[in-house]
């Protein structure tokens, strides 16, 4: 079940993102594209914090990461905090298939 909310939350960040990241991560993906011929970062992992989240996915030869703060609900993008100012409940790992990122 928490997998769940979490694969969710990861779905709407994506969806949610700025304009320059989700360019940022397209560019990724086809790099991932260009050296394994598959359009996906087949992992992640959500670190869920008091203050919000971060989001980092893993290909076979690239990776991305993404904050946001959890303002009532809505997310708000951001750099992540030095680790020392956030507080940490819980890491959850996660996977995703290529549909997930043909729709960004």
């Amino acid at each position: 079940m928490t997998n769940n909310i979490n694969y969710e939350i990861a779905i709407d960040m994506l969806k949610g993102m700025p304009k320059e990241k989700k360019e940022t991560l397209r560019r990724a993906l086809e790099r991932n594209w260009i050296l394994t011929s598959s359009y996906i970062m087949e992992s992640g992992y959500m670190t869920i914090y008091k203050e919000g989240f971060y989001l980092v996915l893993s290909g076979t030869r690239c990776s991305f990461s993404i904050f946001a703060y959890d303002k009532d609900g809505k997310l708000e993008f951001a750099r992540k905090p030095h680790e020392n100012k956030l507080n940490k409940i819980y890491d959850d790992s996660l996977k995703f298939s290529e549909s997930d990122f043909r729709e960004i």
